[in-house]
């Protein structure tokens, strides 16, 4: 699969983190996605393709997910950032892993 450059990659990073975060809260809340998809308003299926990273959230699906799961869609967005953080060590692991087998 060819390597994504610049923003393309910036915005699929963040959509697999958004994903991360939707999934790790709603397990937290102990939620299926079914059960979080009637609590919100947002389509069971809509749900799966953001936990997968697939699609962007719009801001009105961001605060109905948010209100679905009972947090502050404060606590969405940094449990977000939190998992983009977690990516971005890992990718630096990686990197210092591979120059160091050189």
């Amino acid at each position: 699969m060819p390597q994504l450059k610049g923003s393309s990659a910036k915005i699929v990073r963040e959509r697999k983190a958004f994903g991360r975060a939707l999934r790790l809260l709603r397990l937290e809340v102990k939620l299926t996605q079914e059960e979080l998809a009637f609590a919100s308003g947002i389509h069971p299926t809509h749900i799966s393709v953001l936990e997968k990273g697939h699609a962007s959230p719009s801001l009105h699906t961001i605060l109905a997910l948010s209100r679905g799961l009972e947090l502050s869609s404060t606590t969405l967005i940094r449990k977000t950032n939190k998992e983009l953080e977690m990516q971005k060590r890992l990718k630096a692991a990686r990197s210092a892993g591979k120059r160091n087998k050189k």
